[in-house]
């Protein structure tokens, strides 16, 4: 069977999944593969170009349609779409400081579409290009900076413990709403409401700043 271009990227895709990003290199995706590392070379002559082999995987379901309307609903879908794709690689916002972005063919791609989209909502290309940067930047936040207790690493009832024992150490009269919040983390927050609500708050902020343009 031929070696494709494909066939690596998925396979550095999957060790990045298993082992973190480090774990990624030219010798040992040539281990996983069965084959000897130039023959990675035909397809990667380095690992800054696997990289970026990865990154336009990665940005692949970021490039939708540019003609939906409204605009907002486009920028809504393409970032409901990059959250998606970024989550089912933990790694990725490391991955995405590690190579020039622009590179990638895709990326280039899906930072086209945002710009069309901003750009219709009444932003100049350089208020585009920032809010598109801070909408990938909050993306990545929503992905690495999971809320506890979902990356906490031990028992979620002992991180819940040791919260309120730190909340409550402050005087409920002085700090009323802390100590309320306290008793508030008893469930666990559902992962998928929470990139919900992180994914709103982004938007509401974007069609905010719109409506002071028009």
């Amino acid at each position: 069977m031929a070696l494709t271009k494909q066939a690596v990227v998925e396979s550095a895709l999957r060790i990045g999944d298993e082992e973190g990003l480090a774990a990624v290199t030219i010798r040992r995706l040539a281990q996983e593969l069965g084959v000897t590392p130039m023959a990675l070379y035909w397809h990667f002559k380095n690992k800054d170009q696997l990289f970026l082999g990865m990154i336009d995987a990665l940005m692949a379901d970021a490039c939708v349609d540019r003609s939906t309307e409204p605009w907002l609903e486009g920028i809504r879908g393409q970032t409901e779409a990059l959250l998606g794709s970024l989550h089912a690689h933990p790694y990725a916002s490391e991955l995405l400081q590690t190579a020039d972005k622009l590179e990638s063919a895709n990326f280039a791609e899906a930072m086209e579409t945002a710009l069309t989209f901003l750009t219709r909502g009444g932003f100049s290309l350089i208020q585009a290009n920032q809010v598109a940067s801070y909408v990938l930047k909050g993306v990545c936040a929503l992905i690495s900076d999971r809320p506890c207790p979902q990356s906490w690493n031990g028992d979620a009832d002992e991180w819940r413990r040791q919260i309120k024992m730190h909340l409550h150490r402050h005087p409920t009269a002085d700090f009323p709403v802390l100590n309320a919040f306290a008793e508030a983390i008893d469930e666990d927050l559902d992962l998928a409401e929470y990139y919900a609500f992180g994914i709103d708050l982004i938007l509401a902020g974007i069609e905010t700043m719109a409506s002071r343009r028009t």
